[in-house]
């Protein structure tokens, strides 16, 4: 376990300006003291395809088939005010 590469003044000054940053910056500490590179590439790889499973939705897709199956009203409207001109 070697000395945190972050500096010691940016750690102070992240934890004080935004709660956020000093979380990160201690999961980073943890991260360098617990975890050699192949768990690091492990855990990039496994966030990674988690990211792919979860947020590869079609959504337009899903709004296609939405507004092809049950025809709501309101986009028939938005779709006939399309054709009236604006006086």
């Amino acid at each position: 376990m070697g000395p945190s590469k972050i500096p010691a003044a940016v750690q102070r000054e992240g934890r004080a300006r935004c709660p956020c940053l000093g979380f990160l910056l201690t999961c980073v500490k943890v991260l360098e003291q617990r975890m050699n590179k192949t768990k690091r590439i492990l855990l990039a790889v496994g966030i990674l395809l988690v990211d792919l499973i979860v947020f590869f939705l079609p959504l337009t897709a899903l709004f296609l088939i939405y507004i092809i199956v049950y025809n709501p009203p309101w986009f028939r409207d938005f779709l006939n005010n399309l054709d009236q001109v604006p006086e």
